[in-house]
């Protein structure tokens, strides 16, 4: 069930490749320059500064430090975070924070395997059965009397409406809110 379940995932990311972003924000730390990426994360979209009290202040893009004009890195400059600098499970920014900023991070989320009898796909409620259709398809060519033509058919069928359903909606998925994971 998980290989079909990553199948129907993937699939959906190929259409609407943002359908699982999510966003968590953080506070920095004073002097502190290195920071861990959440438990599910999958790869990040945007990270920037923002404002906790006034929600019309501007937003400022914090930029991967490959981005940035200049070339020279100082490592020990104290001040705003412009820039991050990504290794493995955590992340540098640049300038050190010389104070306290909220952080809000948009990234693509891990999507977890089934573990128990309760877990459900991460697909939207209208598409589990896709999952059911393609691990179906992949224990029938282990039965010689069976073949998967027909289901077969039915995924393509499925795969058809879910693509035609995630283009026409207007939101770009399920984008989570959360809070802080540090």
């Amino acid at each position: 069930l998980d290989l079909a379940n990553q199948t129907v995932n993937t699939l959906i990311r190929s259409i609407k490749e943002d359908y699982f972003a999510v966003t968590k924000t953080f506070t920095t730390t004073a002097n502190t320059k290195s920071y861990t990426w959440p438990s599910d994360f999958a790869g990040l979209r945007r990270m920037e500064h923002y404002s906790t009290s006034d929600p019309t202040a501007d937003i400022v893009e914090i930029v991967h430090i490959e981005k940035r004009v200049d070339t020279e890195w100082k490592y020990d400059v104290i001040d705003k975070p412009e820039s991050y600098n990504p290794f493995g499970d955590r992340f540098d920014l640049w300038p050190i924070p010389d104070a306290v900023y909220p952080i809000r991070m948009y990234y693509d989320q891990i999507k977890a395997n089934f573990i128990d009898d309760s877990s459900v796909p991460s697909s939207p409620a209208e598409y589990h059965d896709m999952v059911a259709i393609w691990a179906t398809i992949l224990v029938l060519p282990k039965d010689a009397n069976r073949n998967a033509n027909d289901l077969k058919d039915l995924w393509k069928k499925r795969e058809d409406d879910l693509a035609k359903d995630l283009r026409s909606r207007s939101s770009a998925g399920p984008l989570i809110m959360e809070e802080s994971w540090l």
